[in-house]
């Protein structure tokens, strides 16, 4: 298996180490990975082929395997070491190392259920790599901030999903850029969104030709990415912050 494929499916739910336990269920050559972060105001869902046989793993430290797999190069062998059914071990080579990797009981890992969307989006945008890197940009001048306030509104009568990094209290450092946006109405309402979780969410897929934002007026943020010529998708749910 490649190398650089297998850290791309981690790297995507792991984000920066902002996730490090998951359960990767593979069945008819289809990997489907559900994950969140420890208190559940992110969760994921993301689906690949990989040539692997149907299996059923838990990763207690996924940055950890990544380490590991970043020093290898090229493609991998992988196998597996098992005991009562269950993986404990996965073994990987290429052409000068071999390295092992103690797995977790797929039982201890948290079950991620699937996410009931509200019915009707309030606005659906497809980002593009520029938006991306202004953001990026932005997150990286206001250092720690972890807030960013999004509003739909209208600017020169034409409609836009306002983005605050920094958050809206009066005294707080600030960026303030807009994206296009078509919504049925003027929307005044601040919503608070976790800008930690948006910057890692778009470093993982600033190489991507577009990520679909769709937004939710109950308090919803859902991001899509897919990479066609990898056969990858990860689908992100970020929960609104409660205003202190």
């Amino acid at each position: 298996m490649n190398k650089d494929k297998l850290v791309n499916i981690f790297e995507k739910y792991n984000l920066n180490k902002t996730i490090e336990q998951a359960c990767l269920d593979i069945k008819d050559k289809e990997l489907k990975v559900n994950f969140s972060s420890p208190n559940k105001d992110l969760v994921g869902f993301l689906t690949s082929d990989i040539d692997l046989a149907d299996n059923n793993i838990g990763i207690y430290s996924t940055s950890k395997l990544l380490s590991l797999l970043n020093i290898t190069d090229g493609e991998l062998n992988l196998s597996f070491e098992t005991k009562n059914r269950i993986s404990t071990k996965i073994n990987i080579s290429d052409a000068h190392y071999k390295l092992s990797y103690s797995l977790a009981d797929p039982f201890i890992i948290s079950k991620i259920e699937e996410v009931k969307e509200p019915p009707n989006p309030t606005v659906t945008v497809d980002l593009d790599q520029e938006f991306i890197e202004r953001f990026l940009k932005a997150k990286k001048a206001l250092g720690d901030e972890s807030k960013v306030v999004l509003t739909l509104t209208y600017e020169n009568g034409v409609g836009v999903i306002r983005f605050i990094l920094g958050g809206n209290e009066q005294y707080t450092n600030k960026v303030q850029f807009d994206f296009p946006a078509e919504f049925e109405k003027d929307m005044y309402d601040d919503y608070i969104f976790s800008s930690a979780y948006l910057k890692e969410i778009f470093s993982a897929h600033k190489a991507a030709e577009s990520l679909q934002l769709v937004f939710f007026k109950e308090g919803l943020l859902k991001l899509v990415g897919e990479e066609k010529d990898a056969n990858l998708k990860v689908i992100y749910y970020i929960l609104k912050e409660n205003e202190e």
